[in-house]
């Protein structure tokens, strides 16, 4: 076989490799270790601060893919399906941003001192499946959800 013909059998398997090559998924954070779970869990904030928990529920939808999750543009982890995070923060206004390769949401809301917040991550099921957060507007529902969920190592948390 003469040298150009190498040299196209080549580039053809060089085209070929990229198309199909796959972008690996960042790790997900590790879960915490069961006390720090059991303490995130009574769901009390500190004197003076807010809790803003996120969660994400058991569905691995977008291939249980870890979503990259930030409080005030400060990356906190990236969430695996069945986990939460935990942050801390001061009270006034707060934004909380998921992204994953499927897409990208973000929520602003304004906290006040000594009070839980829940958000939800989830698909939205009005706008072809993309990423959403939810704000859970019951206190019920959101520490249902983090019961159900496992504390993650967050960079503000455990």
């Amino acid at each position: 076989m003469g040298k150009a013909k190498w040299l196209a059998l080549v580039f053809l398997a060089m085209l070929l490799g990229c198309q199909t090559a796959r972008i690996p998924f960042p790790k997900a954070s590790p879960p915490a270790d069961a006390s720090a779970d059991a303490a995130a869990k009574q769901f009390a904030p500190a004197t003076g601060k807010a809790n803003l928990y996120i969660a994400r529920n058991q569905e691995s939808f977008y291939n249980g893919e870890p979503f990259m999750v930030a409080v005030d543009g400060k990356l906190v982890g990236y969430l695996a399906p069945g986990m939460f995070f935990l942050v801390p923060v001061d009270p006034g206004p707060h934004q909380v941003s998921v992204s994953a390769l499927a897409g990208f949401d973000k929520v602003e809301g304004s906290a006040k001192a000594d009070k839980d917040y829940f958000y939800t991550i989830s698909k939205s099921s009005s706008d072809q499946g993309k990423l959403s957060i939810g704000i859970v507007l019951f206190d019920a529902m959101g520490k249902m959800a983090v019961r159900q969920a496992n504390l993650a190592q967050g960079a503000f948390g455990p």
